[in-house]
């Protein structure tokens, strides 16, 4: 039997070799950019000191045969958190000659896209890349650009704040209104999308409004606006911008002042600033996902023929701190359901 076993695992580990030889035999060094809005006054640390969530990226690609400072460079540029500066970031990786582009969120995909029509892009954090005209369907991508959605249902979003805020008969989502393409299929979708968010809303008794911002103060406008009508709560769009250390404590304060109930797309860190329900993807998992897509585009398969991938997994968490200062109760069933609940009060700022 110890003959056996040690066989056995002498053949795996000649597997492992042998996945790796794939791709270092050539002796290539291979080039990845990485393209996000980034934090205000932060510089990102290099892919080798990155951990939890985003170190399964890295590792996950160690595992294919790509491993930093050996076979891989990672080249990351940021705007510096301002979205303005994503198209000159975007042209210095394509001047650099890298072999793909990973890109995290909408608008750092959409200055990727506009910068080359040759070099893969793939994305990640990208709400409904078929709504927003980055790919033209999910199965069969087109052109240079594939990755993975964030598709989470308007509908789970709905039903949630229904369950936990069952007063409110209005909800408005906030969007960062500068992060499309634009263009008359995307109009088209954009028309398709609000219609499906008003049916699914009113099937719970909810009117849906849809509450673009470009700033800050535009945002703290339109809430105020939506709370004085009453009985209202606010959905908040999976987006970069909203996401980011400088939106994301101030959306949910402006939120907690009119006292809107919020239910938040993408990270947990929204329960943490304030968010009364988050509803977000295992981020081990989007990683794991995109370092397989980015394996599939190093060897050799164009992103037109990649489909765009989706989370299967998703957490719920709560945040029992701004329930009771908005004097909510959370349904035993909501909080059985809950992934975690989460006591802390609004913090900022928060780690990105």
């Amino acid at each position: 039997m110890r003959l056996l076993l040690s066989f056995a695992w002498a053949i795996f580990a000649l597997l492992v070799d042998v996945g790796t030889a794939v791709s270092q035999q050539d002796g290539r060094v291979y080039r990845i950019g990485w393209l996000s809005v980034g934090r205000l006054g932060s510089a990102p640390p290099p892919i080798e000191n990155w951990t939890n969530e985003s170190a399964t990226f890295r590792d996950s690609l160690r595992d294919a045969g790509y491993v930093a400072g050996k076979n891989l460079v990672v080249e990351i540029r940021h705007a510096n958190g301002d979205v303005a500066r994503l198209a000159a970031e975007a042209e210095v990786l394509v001047a650099s000659g890298v072999d793909v582009i990973v890109t995290a969120g909408t608008p750092a995909t959409v200055a990727a896209m506009q910068a080359t029509k040759r070099i893969p892009i793939v994305f990640y954090g990208v709400g409904d890349p078929v709504e927003k005209a980055i790919v033209a369907s999910l199965g069969r991508p087109g052109g240079n650009v594939t990755g993975m959605a964030v598709l989470i249902a308007s509908a789970k979003e709905v039903q949630l704040m229904h369950e936990i805020a069952p007063a409110v008969r209005r909800v408005g989502r906030l969007a960062y209104a500068a992060n499309r393409p634009g263009g008359d299929r995307q109009a088209a979708w954009e028309a398709f999308a609000v219609e499906r968010m008003k049916t699914e809303a009113a099937a719970v008794g909810i009117e849906y409004i849809r509450m673009p911002v470009l700033t800050l103060g535009e945002a703290e406008a339109k809430l105020a606006e939506l709370a004085g009508g009453g009985a209202a709560g606010i959905l908040v769009l999976q987006d970069a911008t909203l996401f980011s250390p400088e939106w994301r404590p101030a959306l949910m304060e402006m939120a907690l002042k009119h006292r809107l109930p919020t239910c938040c797309q993408q990270s947990r860190l929204w329960a943490g600033s304030g968010c009364l329900v988050t509803y977000t993807e295992d981020f081990y998992a989007v990683y794991r996902g995109l370092a397989g897509q980015v394996v599939k585009v190093l060897r050799g398969t164009a992103p037109a023929d990649i489909p765009v991938e989706q989370p299967t997994d998703y957490k719920l968490v709560i945040n029992a701190k701004t329930a009771k200062t908005l004097n909510l109760t959370i349904p035993p069933s909501l909080l059985a359901a809950a992934d975690e609940v989460s006591e802390v009060a609004r913090t900022s700022p928060l780690p990105h």
